[in-house]
Order: C-alpha cells, then sequence, then structure tokens
C-alpha cells in the first residue's frame, strides 16, 4: 500500500535533486563574463546600408556587411589571410590551398592574380558580396559557400564569437 507512494516520492525528490545539482553545472559551461571580454570587437556604428568594410586579425580577414534596406542586419564572413595573401579553398574551406593577393572584387569575390600560364585560379571559383558560390559547378561538384562567422549583435558594434 504504502510502496507505491514511497516509489512515488523517492522518484520525485530523486529528479528534484538531480535538477538542483545539474543547474549549476550547466550554468558554468557557458562562457564568463572574462572569456567574453577577450574576443573581438567590430566597431560597426558609421557603416551605411550596402556598405562592407573589411577587418584584418592574426590569421584571417574578417568581411562585414551591411545589408541593403535594412537598419541592423549583417552578414559576416572569414577568410584566411597570411602575409599579405588571402589563402583560397581546396575545393572546400576546410583547407586554404593557394594564395592570391588580389580576391575581394567590388562585385564579388575571386582572384585576379596572373601568372606566367595565365590566371593563377579557376575563373568559375567565384561569390557574391555575401558569400554565396555563383560560379559554374558543374566541372568539380557542388563548391560551398565562404565560411560565415557567428557573432553577437550588440549597440555600434558585432562580437566575434568565432574566427
Amino acid at each position: 500500500m504504502y510502496r507505491k507512494t514511497l516509489k512515488t516520492l523517492f522518484l520525485s525528490v530523486f529528479i528534484v535533486g538531480v535538477g538542483f545539482t545539474l543547474f549549476p553545472f550547466m550554468k558554468s559551461l557557458e562562457p564568463n563574463i572574462s572569456q567574453i571580454s577577450k574576443l573581438p570587437y567590430v566597431d560597426v556604428s558609421g557603416m551605411k546600408s550596402g556598405e562592407t568594410k573589411v577587418f584584418t586579425f592574426q590569421y584571417a580577414k574578417i568581411i562585414i556587411t551591411k545589408e541593403v534596406g535594412t537598419t541592423e542586419k549583417y552578414t559576416a564572413l572569414s577568410i584566411p589571410f597570411q602575409n599579405g595573401e588571402y589563402f583560397l579553398p581546396e575545393f572546400d574551406w576546410s583547407r586554404p590551398a593557394l594564395g592570391c593577393e588580389s580576391f575581394i572584387q567590388k562585385d564579388g569575390y575571386y582572384c585576379l592574380d596572373i601568372n606566367e600560364y595565365g590566371f593563377l585560379w579557376f575563373d568559375f571559383m567565384r561569390w557574391d558580396l555575401k558569400g554565396k558560390y555563383i560560379g559554374d559547378s558543374s566541372k568539380f561538384g557542388v563548391i560551398p559557400d565562404i565560411k560565415s562567422i557567428e557573432f553577437e549583435q550588440m549597440p555600434d558594434q558585432l562580437l566575434l564569437l568565432e574566427m
């Protein structure tokens, strides 16, 4: 008679105890203020609609674009950059393979460098200003978009959560 009541009581106390035990643990997994303060901030206070700004960090160029017609929507792209060259992908953005000095153009992203054999990079490797692939994908299959990075929007600043 009391066995069912005791089981229910024990189970409910156990579940509440596990909940109270897990709450501080889960709360400690969130980044704290000192970690957040070390993340890079980008000032976007003076950006107009449709404007693009390029920010240089140690191993990447971050391209921030304020989208046209919106007041507070941004696109953030990350392109590997070192020693004055953009490092273009080996058919995906997991491993930068080939250096290119002139990669960012006014109408999109593609390499215009020329060596003794002609253009340094494939002419079908093109991305639009939002980082979407717009080239011909029939030669090598699906080619991914430029890596967009996560950010948190704050008043007049973007907090870059990854690089």
